[in-house]
């Protein structure tokens, strides 16, 4: 609960400007969320921004430029 309230907290001023939906999945979650191949996750994929990946910290910098 704690870390949920933390995000909020982060992404709070985005919201203000910006329509936000914000998925956060573990590595294995998000694989099985790859194989279901639903149109969900086809949009998401295609669309989606991601903020931030691991093992590729610069990705949240990369799409700001987008995004202001």
């Amino acid at each position: 609960m704690k870390v949920k309230l933390k995000i909020a907290n982060v992404i709070s001023f985005i919201r203000e400007i910006y329509s936000l939906d914000l998925i956060v999945l573990t590595q294995p979650i998000y694989n099985k969320f790859v194989q279901l191949n639903s149109s969900f996750q086809r949009e998401i994929n295609s669309t989606g921004i991601f903020l931030y990946e691991k093992d590729h910290q610069g990705v949240a910098y990369e799409y700001s430029e987008n995004i202001c």
